[in-house]
């Protein structure tokens, strides 16, 4: 029903935590990691979500670094397949249970 927009750049510790909380409330919504990291980060991240595969349906869309924040979310804005969407960043923590009420709501 929801989809979880993530940008990200260049902060891998940060992504892992958040990915590390979503999992242990078992989010079971859609979830896209926007991330216009340098190669190396953007090679972490891959690693990173790599060791939640099997908790949690991410999607990791990459750009090249640099890419503005405006830009990344035009981009996988038009990918969603849900007919919600929250946005937050690589440290915004959503509660779950919360994002459920919005879309009983909506």
């Amino acid at each position: 029903m929801i989809t979880l927009v993530i940008p990200t750049c260049n902060r891998a510790s940060f992504l892992r935590r958040l990915i590390r909380y979503y999992c242990d409330w078992n989010f079971d919504h859609d979830m896209i990691i926007a991330d216009s990291s340098d190669a190396g980060t953007r090679d972490e991240n891959r690693r990173n979500l790599g060791l939640f595969d099997d908790k949690i349906a991410v999607t990791h869309v990459e750009f090249q670094a640099g890419v503005p924040f405006a830009w990344k979310l035009h981009k996988v804005l038009g990918q969603l397949l849900t007919p919600y969407v929250a946005i937050g960043a690589d440290d915004d923590f959503h509660i779950p249970a919360a994002l459920n009420c919005g879309v009983d709501f909506l």
